[in-house]
């Protein structure tokens, strides 16, 4: 079977994309295996975001997909988005049940959206998500479904290079009823919505690498802005 990163190198710089988007269940957590299988046995729409070229160094970018609500915090911080994630506040004592707590995330974007995001599995050079949640479309009903989202990046030429895809699973009766008269509308909402924390890591990630330094200064004491998270990214990449 070929390595991750040969297939990485086939998804972003050849033609052959499935190996890169194979969902490797043996490797996927037995609590999240199920619910990813019911999206990928049953997916309404795919949605596949272009390839993205960054100013950054992966492991950057990498950190930031690992703290979404940090890359949030500073996003809004830099008044580049108004969208808000954030942890369960009751904080497990168990060590066992800390890492799922850390990999779960909520985020409401101001505009109609409110997902549950929870990291299933983490690669060198991928991630897979899977989201839960709903879509505020009035006067049409909301729109409920689930997603999962892989995230690929390499280094191609010395830049980082994203790219990733939605299989996205729509739950709710009226556009299921009515989904290829409306498949256009659910692809822009998939794509717009689904995908805006790996926006706001690519944002983050290069504003870090033009100027770390005045990024530290436009931070540093920031109400709204994480300071024990900032202070580890600072000793790791603002330098």
């Amino acid at each position: 079977m070929p390595t991750l990163t040969a297939s990485l190198c086939l998804s972003l710089w050849a033609q052959e994309a499935t190996q890169a988007y194979e969902i490797p269940y043996d490797r996927v957590a037995e609590r999240h295996r199920r619910k990813v299988r019911k999206v990928m046995d049953d997916v309404t729409v795919e949605v596949p975001l272009e390839r993205v070229a960054v100013a950054t160094r992966p492991e950057v970018y990498e950190f930031l997909l690992e703290e979404l609500p940090f890359t949030a915090d500073v996003c809004r911080q830099l008044g580049r988005t108004k969208y808000e994630v954030f942890r369960d506040p009751r904080k497990p004592e168990k060590d066992e049940e800390k890492e799922a707590w850390r990999h779960t995330y909520y985020m409401n974007d101001k505009e109609g959206l409110s997902v549950k995001v929870q990291l299933v599995l983490a690669e060198a050079r991928r991630r897979i998500f899977y989201t839960w949640g709903s879509y505020d479309l009035s006067p049409l009903p909301s729109l409920w479904g689930r997603s999962v989202i892989v995230v690929l990046w390499g280094e191609k030429d010395g830049r980082l290079v994203t790219e990733a895809k939605v299989f996205a699973q729509i739950d709710s009766s009226f556009y299921k009823a009515i989904s290829e008269v409306l498949k256009g509308t659910v692809r822009s909402v998939v794509k717009d919505k689904s995908t805006v924390f790996i926006r706001a890591a690519r944002w983050v990630s290069e504003a870090a690498a033009e100027n770390p330094r005045k990024l530290h200064e436009q931070l540093d004491g920031a109400r709204d802005v994480d300071q024990v998270t900032l202070e580890e990214f600072r000793k790791k990449f603002l330098k």
